[in-house]
């Protein structure tokens, strides 16, 4: 590297060197423009796919629910007509409904317990992806 001076080179003047800062700036600037844009539009997109997936483990859940209240429906009619034959027969002969009815009364109840899928929402807690969701609720102003 050269440290004279090159004599037969003209000198900048500094409206050059203001215009090269220009440019340079203005190129960094409109870099970090568009990485922000495309940030932003990945993040709207990550959230969009994860939404959806939320959708998905709530609607599988709330079948899951309907499923385990109809076999809860299930075995409290088959307690009622268990209690109810207990009561007011004599148990010397059985009618056919009696050992259903007592298998759900004593035996099933496995099937009755909702354990809803929790996967993505701990997700969203673990990563931090909850702010994607926003609340379009307002708070209600104490008049």
């Amino acid at each position: 590297m050269e440290v004279h001076a090159h004599t037969h080179t003209e000198r900048k003047k500094w409206t050059h060197y203001l215009w090269e800062f220009l440019m340079l700036f203005l190129a960094v600037f409109y870099g970090f423009i568009a990485e922000n844009q495309r940030e932003h539009m990945v993040e709207h997109q990550r959230a969009k796919e994860l939404a959806k997936n939320l959708y998905k483990e709530i609607y599988t859940d709330s079948i899951a629910v309907q499923q385990k209240l109809a076999i809860r429906n299930k075995k409290e009619e088959e307690c009622t007509y268990f209690i109810n034959y207990v009561k007011d027969s004599s148990l010397t002969t059985l009618s056919s409904r009696f050992y259903p009815a007592y298998t759900w009364a004593f035996i099933q109840s496995a099937q009755l317990f909702f354990e809803p899928n929790d996967g993505i929402l701990n997700q969203f807690r673990n990563s931090g992806e909850l702010r994607y969701f926003k609340s379009n609720c307002r708070p209600s102003s104490a008049s």
